[in-house]
C-alpha cells in the first residue's frame, strides 16, 4: 500500500473490506453497522481508522491495507472486534 496516496484521504470516511464484525455480549457475531471508518491519522507507517457510531478504533500497519478505492479499503483480514460488554 502506498501511504502517500493514503496520506490524500486523510480525513475522509471509509468502508472496509471484509466487513468487521463484532462479537456482542453474548458472544454472537454481528456487522458492525455502519462499516463507515474515518481515517484519522497516518504515523510510523501505521494506519489509525475510528467508527465514529460505535466508537471502535483501529490501527493497522500499512502492510495490512491490500488496495485503497474511492470508498474503500481491502484488507488483508476478516476483522472481529470486542464489544463493550464481551466476556471472554
Amino acid at each position: 500500500m502506498n501511504l502517500e496516496e493514503l496520506q490524500k484521504k486523510l480525513g475522509s470516511v471509509v468502508k472496509l473490506l471484509p466487513e468487521p464484525e463484532q462479537l456482542n455480549a453474548k458472544r454472537q457475531l454481528a456487522s458492525v453497522q455502519p462499516n463507515e471508518w474515518r481515517i484519522e491519522s497516518i504515523k510510523d507507517k501505521h494506519v489509525e481508522f475510528k467508527n465514529q457510531q460505535s466508537g471502535h478504533t483501529i490501527v493497522l500497519p500499512a502492510s495490512y491495507i491490500r488496495e485503497a478505492h474511492t470508498e474503500r479499503l481491502d484488507i488483508r483480514f476478516k476483522m472481529i472486534l470486542k464489544g463493550k460488554r464481551t466476556v471472554f
